[in-house]
């Protein structure tokens, strides 16, 4: 649950009021994670605002979501936990040792790791586990490595993947899927080309541009 405010500014004096360690930008919006993929009216969040911040007692990520008439603050908390700083620092003998089985420590964890680039902790916990990690994270982020090491061990994306890549910008992993992997094959032109898809292709993003020019050519072999 946010708190709205009337300017970004009173937003971000509320943010620096809560006194929970020095605050530094962030490239990872939190409040996102709760996305629904293929929803018919995604809010567009390249506009918000992302920091973090850290005390004794935890991880803080904050995210300021512009709504256009209104700024909505909201926080997120992890409890301080070796088992997620593994995670985020790659450390798989921390990992490890710390390691509690709970969907809440695993899905944080992966995501942690998908985030910044860990292949070891998700390989490690999948076959733990015997479970997929998301590859729609590894899209958000646009890490590349991770999405290519998910798809190879047969990790599904639905048909709405393009879109997704154009919504967050995710430009290597776009190149990646469209003209190394040409993924764009295993679904016909109309799979791809959503109404989500046509909201998103001709929005000012370098990922849309991109799929813009190459559309005559990446769809060419389509049926």
């Amino acid at each position: 649950m946010g708190k709205d405010f009337k300017t970004k500014a009173e937003a971000i004096k509320h943010m620096e009021s809560l006194g929970l360690g020095e605050i530094n930008k962030s490239k990872f919006n939190w409040s996102g994670l709760t996305f629904t993929i293929g929803e018919e009216n995604p809010r567009d969040t390249s506009f918000d605002l992302c920091f973090q911040s850290e005390d004794g007692q935890g991880f803080y990520y904050y995210t300021i979501e512009n709504h256009g008439s209104f700024y909505r603050f909201t926080m997120r908390k992890t409890n301080k936990n070796k088992m997620i700083t593994g995670a985020i620092t790659g450390n798989l003998d921390m990992f490890i040792e710390f390691f509690v089985d709970t969907k809440k420590m695993v899905d944080f964890s992966l995501s942690e790791a998908i985030i910044h680039g860990n292949w070891n902790i998700i390989k490690y916990t999948m076959n733990r586990l015997n479970i997929h990690a998301n590859p729609w994270i590894a899209i958000r982020y646009n890490q590349v490595e991770i999405l290519n090491n998910l798809l190879d061990i047969d990790s599904k994306l639905p048909k709405d993947w393009l879109a997704y890549c154009m919504y967050n910008d995710s430009i290597d992993v776009a190149k990646e899927l469209l003209l190394i992997r040409k993924y764009h094959l295993n679904f016909k032109k109309s799979e791809l080309e959503t109404s989500w898809y046509k909201r998103e292709i001709n929005k000012n993003k370098e990922t849309s541009k991109l799929v813009k020019t190459l559309m005559e050519f990446i769809f060419i072999e389509l049926t």
